[in-house]
């Protein structure tokens, strides 16, 4: 798969092996870490649409068994809907959330605005969404700095910033920033697991992008950033954003 800036990437493929809905692996998937007891979420995952689930995510979960990714309060990992590979974020059986209902709202309002993944279906345990083929930025940007990769991921910032859409975990965007496959890539945010209302996506961004270097945030810039964090509005925003874009470009 050619990227644009001369890396290239080849995702695997996470379902060369499936399992079906009332599987073993599926209740490991769905109710981790203690698939006892799954009848419930499982009849819930079929509801939903999705078929079978995947088994060769990089993350291995238990022998045979591999997921996309997994955090405190989640599990991540591939189905198949309608033939087609999408993602399922399931709440962990020993998470402190409650529900993932206000989640998937915010992904579906940052998925209509085009800066998240599709969402197809959801629950209060459940989230099926848009499966992401591509890299991450911070796989990107470790097959050598793509100035296309970071102005995607400034505009995938400003978009938010518009929508009134926070993201608290932009300060990490290698770890949040996806790309769609060529041949038009595209940065999206994924992981609304602490998102909330509000503005400032484009400081957090600036900000990580600083820290790592890949570029200097000086002067009149700086001075913008000040006044964005003060009165974060239409202009402020578009003036942010442009100023940003025109350090990557140079």
């Amino acid at each position: 798969m050619a990227w644009q800036g001369g890396a290239s990437w080849t995702r695997p493929d996470p379902c060369m092996d499936k399992a079906g809905i009332w599987s073993r692996e599926a209740a490991v998937l769905a109710c981790y870490p203690d698939p006892r007891g799954c009848h419930d979420r499982l009849s819930t995952l079929e509801s939903l649409g999705v078929e079978r689930v995947c088994l060769n995510g990089p993350l291995e979960v238990v022998p045979g068994v591999g997921a996309l990714g997994k955090g405190h309060s989640s599990i991540v990992f591939a189905a198949i809907l309608k033939g087609s590979i999408v993602a399922v974020k399931s709440r962990r059986m020993d998470g402190r959330r409650p529900s993932l209902v206000g989640e998937a709202r915010l992904l579906g309002e940052a998925g209509a605005a085009g800066v998240a993944p599709r969402l197809v279906a959801w629950s209060r345990d459940l989230i099926v969404m848009e499966y992401l083929a591509g890299p991450s930025l911070g796989e990107v940007l470790g097959a050598g700095s793509s100035v296309w990769a970071l102005a995607e991921a400034v505009e995938a910032a400003r978009i938010l910033d518009m929508a009134g859409i926070l993201h608290h975990e932009l300060h990490r965007p290698w770890r949040n920033i996806y790309y769609t496959p060529t041949p038009s890539p595209k940065a999206l945010v994924i992981d609304y697991e602490s998102a909330s209302r509000g503005c400032g996506n484009l400081a957090k961004i600036a900000s990580a992008l600083a820290h790592l270097g890949v570029i200097r945030v000086e002067g009149g810039v700086r001075r913008l950033l000040r006044l964005y964090k003060k009165n974060c509005v239409y202009d402020t925003i578009l003036d942010v954003a442009g100023a940003l874009l025109g350090v990557i470009e140079g």
